[in-house]
């Protein structure tokens, strides 16, 4: 399995764990959560978010921080007590990362950063994406059908999306770009079946132009033009959740906006 690490806003995942420390909060059934529990990941680390999944194949859930200010990332084990172990950290040079996305892009199973499945992590690989290009957000799933998992990166700098198709020797090959529009700067995607055709579709949430972007994905290999929301006058969105929030088994997307009052 493989980490890919890329620049987006930091988001909080099952467990809670918070951006500056690690700090679990584990749920009542009544609404409710335990008491805080911290876990230190390193003097000036800057976590900036985190990823949660079973790295070592004991089937207890792991976390992985990203820490931007020591160019690393964390990898603490869960001991199946709610208490994850103690942080082993892997550099990634000067590359100053605030997230991540997690994939088996080898099909061997194992754990992430190129992982053995024990909780062993081996040397970062690389894909290059080309010059000029400013990927803030990622995605990881089956787009085009040929099950072999592809890569979606959003490009803040040319307000574009960029699709990474997987080949079967695990790297990645053409980028498919599609436009969210001029100087739109798009900051976050996310993936699912919108329109309940049974094909991946996507959406980018554009935070210089105030709207969200769906890409319908109406053949096997290419995306339909998108359909635009606006999400209000200067809303400034930096977050977006999909799930179907009103119980009619069609997906919802709802928006994060940091400047509305």
């Amino acid at each position: 399995m493989l980490c890919i690490f890329l620049k987006i806003f930091p988001i909080s995942l099952k467990p809670i764990v918070a951006q500056t420390i690690s700090v679990s909060a584990f749920g009542y059934e009544n609404g409710t959560f335990r008491p805080q529990v911290t876990h230190s990941i390193g003097f000036r680390s800057q976590p900036y978010s985190v990823v949660v999944g079973d790295f070592n194949s004991d089937n207890r859930l792991d976390i992985v921080t990203i820490n931007h200010g020591t160019n690393s990332i964390g990898i603490l084990l869960g001991l199946g007590n709610g208490a994850p172990d103690s942080v082993n950290l892997y550099s990634l040079d000067t590359s100053q990362p605030v997230s991540a996305a997690v994939a088996d892009l080898n099909n061997d199973r194992g754990g992430a950063f190129l992982g053995d499945g024990h909780g062993v992590f081996a040397t970062i690989q690389t894909f290059p994406i080309g010059s000029g290009f400013h990927p803030d957000s990622i995605v990881i799933s089956d787009f085009n059908k040929d099950n072999i998992l592809d890569v979606v990166i959003a490009d803040s700098e040319n307000s574009n999306i960029g699709i990474l198709h997987g080949s079967s020797n695990s790297t990645l090959t053409t980028r498919e770009t599609h436009s969210t529009g001029a100087n739109s700067t798009p900051i976050v995607l996310v993936e699912g079946d919108f329109n309940n055709d049974r094909r991946l579709d996507l959406a980018a949430l554009n935070s210089r132009t105030n709207n969200l972007d769906v890409f319908l994905r109406y053949v096997v290999k290419t995306f339909a033009n998108q359909t635009t929301y606006f999400t209000g006058a200067c809303a400034f969105p930096i977050s977006v959740a999909v799930g179907d929030f009103d119980v009619d088994s069609v997906l919802d997307i709802a928006v994060a906006n940091r400047d509305n009052k």
